[in-house]
């Protein structure tokens, strides 16, 4: 089978390349899913640079520990083949979730790590979702944000179940037209061009209940999204304001228009200073370069700040070392402070598209490229271009 895999660290464009590797085959409570789309995240880019140089600790310090060892984590597929003893799923269902070694033909996933793939969202759509929507949830949940999980929606097809209804009503999904090739380098796809103008189900770009509070009613949450423009950043500020938050982005001038397409208001790292007002209920830093100060001089005294992921810093322990030492002080007063290292959760992902259907909501897709063009896509991740999530596809849509 074809995969993407790197022998050594170094940057994705030297190091990560298409392999042909055995087929295999799962054991006690496995299954194989036969990969139609694989999402490429900051946690892929890590194990391919090796770098922050602790992580080394544990994948080998000198090249990695374990070769030919496919990349990439969020998976899209049809099961094809079952583990000794699995009930929970069949041949031939569509699934997505967490599978290490997403990025090939055919990828191994615990069935405690999967979910059925919702019938309105294609597998590109669906391969974009577990990594970086479900570090999105997880970061307003920390926050408080969000709470208790909305009202399932009918969102999975198991055998027996409803036919597909899609947003125009006619049983086609209405996202189900991949967006035209308009590559920046003709290498793949960008989908950003193709960001869903209705966020809410009002079709006005906002939630419908996204309005001014009357007299009495409950004062709309404050988010400030930190590095809003890629995968949990885009994801974040969808959700936030699908539970009717007010959300201010900080990302490039060159990408404001997606933040702002997404219903925030854009602020230009480049030329605005972070808002310094403690007017913020919640903070999510995703970029993971600003001073903990400044963060917590945005949010209020009674806020959150979270600090997501390990970006920026220096090659030793990038991102984490002001992450911990900032969760570490002692909170005298002021605004929590919190580190988030996402949880690999089917129950969140479960959450994560119910929240997701209820909204009408869609994730944002950047580049769309086929696997021979995984070592660009990974590339363009970690050159920090992504607008949304950037999605390998392996077999038929």
């Amino acid at each position: 089978m074809r995969a993407l895999v790197r022998t050594r660290y170094g940057n994705p464009r030297d190091v990560a390349h298409v392999a042909d590797l055995p087929l295999p085959e799962p054991g006690a409570g496995q299954v194989r899913v036969a990969v139609r789309a694989a999402g490429v995240d900051q946690g892929t880019v890590h194990l391919t640079t090796g770098l922050p140089l602790l992580m080394r600790l544990a994948t080998g310090v000198r090249r990695p520990s374990k070769k030919n060892v496919p990349l990439g984590l969020d998976i899209a597929g049809v099961v094809d083949a079952i583990g000794p003893d699995v009930t929970e799923f069949a041949i031939g269902d569509e699934v997505l979730g967490f599978a290490p070694g997403g990025i090939a033909e055919f990828a191994l996933a615990p069935v405690s790590k999967l979910i059925r793939k919702p019938v309105h969202f294609t597998f590109t759509q669906a391969a974009a979702l577990p990594v970086s929507g479900v570090t999105a949830l997880q970061a307003l949940r920390s926050a408080g944000i969000l709470d208790d999980a909305p009202a399932p929606a009918v969102l999975a097809s198991p055998s027996g179940a409803a036919p597909a209804v899609g947003r125009e009503g006619e049983g086609t999904p209405g996202d189900a037209t991949e967006p035209p090739a308009v590559g920046k380098d003709g290498w793949g796809e960008r989908g950003d061009a193709n960001v869903p103008p209705a966020v809410g189900r009002d079709g006005n770009g906002a939630p419908d209940h996204m309005t001014e509070p009357a007299a009495g009613e409950a004062r709309t949450a404050k988010v400030l999204v930190v590095g809003a423009s890629g995968g949990v950043g885009t994801f974040a500020i969808q959700l936030a304001r699908a539970a009717g938050a007010e959300v201010v982005g900080v990302c490039s001038a060159s990408k404001a228009s997606l933040v702002e397409g997404l219903g925030a208001k854009a602020l230009d790292y480049a030329t605005e200073p972070l808002p310094q007002d403690h007017s913020f209920d919640a903070v999510l830093d995703i970029g993971g370069r600003n001073r903990a100060a400044a963060l917590r001089a945005a949010a209020k005294p009674s806020g959150t700040v979270v600090m997501i992921g390990g970006e920026g810093g220096g090659r030793l322990t990038g991102g984490l070392g002001r992450q911990i030492g900032a969760s570490l002080r002692p909170r005298r007063k002021g605004p929590r402070v919190t580190m988030l290292m996402s949880a690999e959760k089917a129950s969140d992902l479960t959450e994560l598209v119910d929240r997701l259907g209820e909204a009408g909501l869609e994730p944002v897709l950047d580049v769309v490229a086929p696997i021979e063009k995984g070592t660009e896509t990974l590339a363009h991740v970690a050159a920090g271009g992504a607008r949304g999530k950037c999605v390998v596809t392996v077999g038929e849509e």
